[in-house]
């Protein structure tokens, strides 16, 4: 322990004198400007509002009911709202009969 520490002091004191002869880099300077030279002009950007509109949370139902009611006629009905669950089930059932074994099941999930 006490060799590890006198080797961390060691290395300490030969980087402080390193790093306190480093110097600042020098910037040169800027070039003189022509005679014929003009500045250009700034890019004026549009005003932004201090908040982004939100959604209302009319809209976010209304997008939820539109993204059910896959036949557009205004209705979601049953086979509508339950088509992708019935997908996901038919995809475990592997022999067709409506239920899972847990063979089914084990292999997904």
């Amino acid at each position: 322990m006490a060799g590890a520490v006198a080797g961390f002091l060691m290395l300490t004191s030969a980087f402080l004198p390193w790093q306190g002869r480093a110097q600042e880099p020098t910037i040169p300077p800027a070039p003189p400007a022509r005679a014929g030279d003009t500045a250009p002009p700034l890019l004026s950007l549009p005003q932004a509002s201090a908040r982004a509109p939100e959604a209302t949370p009319k809209s976010r139902e209304e997008k939820r009911f539109s993204r059910n009611d896959k036949n557009k006629n205004g209705r979601v009905e049953g086979e509508e709202m339950f088509a992708p669950r019935r997908k996901a089930f038919a995809k475990l059932d592997k022999n067709g009969n409506d239920t899972l074994s847990f063979d089914e099941w084990a292999v997904k999930t």
